[in-house]
C-alpha cells in the first residue's frame, strides 16, 4: 500500500523540527520516520533521498517568498525613475515579514533552521543557499543600479549583513531589550516592517568606507 496523501507533510515536518533540534548531519532518516510515525520506505517514495528531502523542506517555506519577492521587484522596474531605495528594501524584507509559511511557532523554527545553516556541511549549505541564488543576483543588481558608487563586493557585505538583520526581526527575538531595559509596548508587524527598512536603506546608502592598505612584511 502506498503511503497516505500526508505523509509527505508529516515528513518534512518532522524534519524540520529535528533540523532544529539536532542539526541536518546529525538527524538520520530513521530518526525522522519515528517523529513522523512513518516507516523508511516513505522517504524514499516521496523524496528518494535525504539530501532531496532537505531541498523540498527549504523550497516549500522559501519557494513562496522568493517568487513574491520577483513578482514585487519586477512591479518597481514598470515605475521606472519613481523607485526609491526603501521600495527595493520593502520588496525583498516584507515578503519574507509577512508570509504565511514563515507565521507561528513553525515559521520562526524555520528562520532558526536558517542560521544553522552555515555551521552544516558544505553539500548541504549548496542544497539550501542554491535556492536563493537567482533572487539574490536579481536583488543585487538592482541595489547596484541604484547605488552605482558602491563597489560590488561592499554592496555584497551589506546584503548579506541585511539578511542577518532580517533573521533576528523574524525570529522575534528582543534580548538585548531585556538588558538595556528597553519597553516595548507593541509589536506590530507594519512598524517592525518599517523600522527594517529604514535601517537596511541607510546601510546600503552609506558612503563606502575608506580603507588602510596593509603593507606585506
Amino acid at each position: 500500500m502506498e503511503p497516505g496523501p500526508d505523509t509527505k507533510d508529516k515528513l518534512l515536518d518532522a524534519a524540520e523540527k529535528l533540523f532544529v533540534q539536532q542539526g541536518i548531519g546529525a538527524t538520520s532518516l530513521r530518526n525522522i520516520t519515528t517523529e513522523a510515525g512513518a516507516n523508511l520506505a516513505s522517504i524514499h517514495y516521496h523524496f528518494g533521498s535525504k539530501d532531496a528531502l532537505i531541498a523540498e523542506l527549504f523550497k516549500r517555506r522559501i519557494g513562496p517568498i522568493n517568487k513574491e519577492r520577483l513578482k514585487k521587484l519586477e512591479a518597481l522596474g514598470d515605475e521606472k525613475e519613481s523607485i526609491s531605495l526603501e521600495k527595493l528594501v520593502e520588496a525583498f524584507v516584507a515578503p519574507a515579514l509577512h508570509s504565511q509559511e514563515l507565521s507561528g511557532e513553525k515559521g520562526k523554527n524555520f528562520v532558526r533552521l536558517m542560521g544553522h545553516i552555515f555551521s552544516e556541511s558544505e553539500k548541504t549549505q549548496n542544497l539550501v543557499l542554491g535556492q536563493f541564488s537567482e533572487v539574490a543576483q536579481r536583488f543585487l543588481d538592482a541595489f547596484g543600479s541604484m547605488l552605482p558608487d558602491l563597489p560590488r563586493q561592499e554592496l555584497s557585505w551589506r546584503f548579506e549583513f541585511s539578511l542577518g538583520a532580517m533573521a533576528m526581526a523574524m525570529t522575534g527575538n528582543r534580548c538585548t531589550h531585556k538588558h538595556l531595559n528597553i519597553i516595548e509596548k507593541d509589536h506590530d508587524s507594519c512598524l517592525l516592517l518599517q523600522r527594517l527598512i529604514t535601517y537596511i536603506a541607510g546601510a546600503l546608502r552609506a558612503p563606502a568606507p575608506q580603507f588602510d592598505e596593509q603593507e606585506n612584511s
